[in-house]
């Protein structure tokens, strides 16, 4: 029940943010949607996206079961509660501030920040 909380107040019931948890908000399939990927064939874009969507899962199967006393499970926190919500514009910061959840080692942060700056982002 906290989490379909959580997800209705984080989704306010629109499905069209990066990440969908609306069917977790309500009685359906408890499903999450990646949103935030454009079509691609480029091989580079497709792996950096799939790479992007397993951080997402594995920073949030982590969060689970770290201790809340955890440094850097804080910051993650602090990042993810001082996160401003634009409406759906894309920054610079607020891409930064994702990626920090994602992936704790700045080399994968770095892979796929060279990626997104190859490839147009739209």
């Amino acid at each position: 029940e906290d989490v379909r909380r959580m997800a209705a107040e984080v989704s306010k019931g629109n499905r069209y943010y990066g990440i969908n948890l609306t069917n977790i908000a309500r009685d359906r399939a408890p499903t999450v949607e990646f949103r935030h990927f454009n079509g691609s064939l480029n091989e580079k874009q497709i792996q950096a996206n799939i790479k992007m969507a397993a951080g997402i899962i594995n920073a949030a199967e982590k969060a689970r079961f770290i201790d809340t006393e955890d440094e850097i499970f804080k910051k993650r926190g602090n990042i993810l509660k001082n996160t401003s919500r634009l409406g759906g514009t894309q920054t610079k910061m607020k891409m930064m501030e994702f990626l920090d959840l994602a992936f704790p080692r700045r080399k994968d942060k770095n892979a796929i920040l060279n990626v997104f700056k190859k490839n147009e982002w739209r």
